[in-house]
């Protein structure tokens, strides 16, 4: 690995090779730079990246990415396989609204996929756990943005719960109950997640890639302890018979 965005590609990756072998045709919802877009046609899959994020897309389409820039839900040709919301379900408007224009998408034996996160449902210690990781990576340099806030605050979980707030992302509860009603039966998995929040502050290198790894096992091993819930969510199932 040569970059620290490599690690997180490799376990989005992992976790879609899994749901349907190359070569299907999947379609990602929300795949901004195009790093697992990219990363799936390289492994001989069929790949559309859609994203409403037309510069995200340009860096997609760099790296040989098929894409589509458009709002979800939209109007396609063709169907898929796999349908995946690549950390992207939580912030749209009607996940209802989503997974119904996923189904729609997917052919009758596709499977839907999410790989997401519980925000609003994160334990105070796994976000303690991620200001302390931030702090001593970063030290008394806090970057602009979400990082930032949350290591100015007197207390880290009031700067995760407004900015949970502010950007109106959705409880876990709402994307599962999602799923259930568009596929036949759903499969969650729990994740590592924070580490994600901290890769684009390491150096863009191979030992950037090494401190990437080493944070995703130390989070790892607080989950395994019992320190915090996983706050990374998986979910998936094949698309219902009356819905595709």
């Amino acid at each position: 690995m040569e970059h620290p965005l490599d690690i997180a590609t490799a376990h989005t990756l992992g976790f879609l090779r899994a749901l349907r072998a190359a070569p299907a045709r999947v379609l990602e919802i929300g795949c901004g730079g195009g790093e697992v877009a990219a990363a799936l046609a390289r492994e001989g899959y069929d790949v559309t990246g859609l994203d409403s994020d037309g510069p995200a897309l340009a860096r997609a389409s760099a790296r040989g990415v098929r894409t589509i820039e458009a709002a979800w839900p939209a109007v396609l040709s063709g169907r898929f396989h796999l349908v995946a919301f690549t950390r992207s379900l939580h912030y749209l408007p009607d996940p209802h609204a989503a997974l119904a224009a996923a189904a729609r998408h997917a052919e009758t034996d596709g499977v839907l996929a999410a790989e997401d996160f519980a925000f609003a449902d994160a334990e105070p210690a796994a976000v303690r756990w991620l200001a302390e990781a931030a702090r001593a990576l970063l030290g008394d340099m806090p970057p602009p943005g979400f990082l930032g806030a949350l290591l100015a605050a007197t207390d880290p979980v009031d700067a995760w719960r407004a900015h949970a707030a502010e950007h109106r992302i959705h409880p876990f509860a709402v994307m599962h109950d999602a799923f259930r009603v568009h596929v036949d039966a759903v499969h969650m998995q729990d994740a590592p997640y924070l580490y994600r929040y901290l890769l684009p502050h390491l150096p863009p290198d191979a030992h950037g890639a090494a401190l990437a790894v080493g944070l995703f096992d130390a989070e790892a091993r607080a989950i395994a302890a019992g320190r915090f819930a996983a706050v990374g969510r998986r979910l998936w199932g094949r698309v219902r018979s009356d819905a595709a």
